[in-house]
């Protein structure tokens, strides 16, 4: 089985500088709120960020454990916290690189966290709605050479 990273533009990095604005705002808007509005609600807002930087904290850890894998029989789409998204190779009509912006729609789904996702995946059947995926990569050619490899092994 095949694993390829996301960390398409410096996904990792990323999440850990918003934790970190996380932990630097929060005791400041704290007080601030508190002495201008009222305390409850210095307490709600606190404890609704506290949550977020919790979520971002799973997040960063995910990015890092939860690769993209090619098995002999499927695509597994693993990123960060969303739920394993499993493509059967024959399945998979092309893969191709992409550029452009994708904005949101019904018949795609998009797995990127900045940045243009830079893989174009086509399905022969749709699977749902769904019948392009999207991902942002770090080594797309890496990619494409992995799954051109083992699809003509799956046929």
């Amino acid at each position: 089985m095949n694993s390829i990273l996301v960390n398409k533009d410096g996904a990792q990095a990323n999440l850990l500088g918003f934790i970190f604005i996380i932990l630097l705002e929060l005791p400041m808007m704290h007080f601030f709120i508190h002495f201008v509005w009222s305390s409850t609600a210095a307490n709600i807002i606190t404890g609704l960020t506290i949550f977020s930087l919790l979520f971002f904290i799973a997040e960063y850890r995910a990015v890092a454990k939860r690769p993209v894998s090619i098995s002999k029989s499927q695509l597994i789409i693993r990123y960060g916290l969303y739920p394993a998204y499993n493509i059967a190779l024959k399945n998979i009509k092309s893969i191709d690189l992409n550029t452009d912006f994708i904005a949101r729609a019904r018949s795609i789904k998009r797995y990127n966290y900045s940045g243009y996702p830079n893989i174009k995946i086509k399905l022969n059947e749709p699977m749902g709605d769904i019948n392009t995926v999207f991902l942002g990569l770090d080594d797309p050619h890496q990619f494409i050479n992995a799954m051109n490899k083992e699809q003509k092994h799956a046929i």
